[in-house]
């Protein structure tokens, strides 16, 4: 009898740096755009993302699952795919409360989506003059994940997105000084890495996600040694 592949479902949050630059917009709105898809790869940006990820900051902090839900009756009434989270900018020490657009094919479905959340009730800051910056991004999101041998997982939206447990839970820059270690001391291997948790039945999973196009599943294994080594 063939075993039974187990699949995680379940939500959680991504933590990660982020070069941002104000998204002009006909709606007016307070809106971001990644100027790069993953930083870690120096901007060099291993497939086309275009558009990259939007951030849409909204006048207050919607409940998760009311944007979920909001956003799960607009992908039935649009005729394009788009995938959303709850997310968090921080700019000029103030945490503003957003969501996170990525997967559109195209800029010309922007308009009628940031129009559909306004008609579901969503209000969105109004547009500002806002420079270039680089920014802490929290995004709250679904995983859909395959666990591998020694506490590794696939993940199965992203085939180039992989994720290795850590003992415990960790802020941002002793996170950040273990990465750029490991990056100086390893040439060969270009990726970028993300702060990361998901929800499990008993327990929240701390972790660490890996974006590396290509990235066997011992490629995976070795830069998890590498990070425990430096902690």
């Amino acid at each position: 009898m063939q075993e039974q592949k187990i699949i995680i479902e379940t939500v959680g949050t991504v933590m990660k740096k982020e070069d941002l630059v104000f998204f002009e917009n006909q709606k007016n709105i307070l809106a971001f755009e990644t100027a790069h898809a993953y930083p870690g790869y120096n901007g060099i940006v291993p497939q086309n993302y275009n558009p990259n990820s939007l951030f849409l900051i909204t006048k207050e902090q919607y409940l998760t699952e009311e944007v979920f839900i909001h956003s799960q009756n607009i992908r039935k009434k649009v005729e394009f795919t788009f995938s959303s989270a709850v997310a968090y900018v921080e700019y000029q020490n103030k945490k503003y409360p957003a969501i996170r657009i990525k997967d559109l094919k195209n800029y010309s479905f922007i308009p009628e989506l940031i129009n559909a959340y306004m008609e579901s009730g969503i209000g969105f800051a109004k547009k500002s003059s806002v420079k270039p910056f680089s920014t802490l991004i929290q995004v709250k999101k679904e995983f859909c994940l395959e666990p591998l041998e020694n506490d590794c997982y696939k993940d199965n939206f992203d085939a180039n997105m992989s994720y290795f447990e850590i003992p415990d839970h960790m802020t941002w820059d002793p996170f950040e000084k273990i990465i750029t270690d490991m990056k100086y001391n390893n040439t060969g291997m270009t990726y970028d890495a993300a702060l990361s948790l998901f929800y499990r039945a008993n327990k929240v999973v701390f972790a660490v996600r890996i974006y590396k196009e290509g990235l066997t599943e011992q490629e995976l294994l070795e830069l998890k040694g590498q990070f425990y080594r430096r902690l």
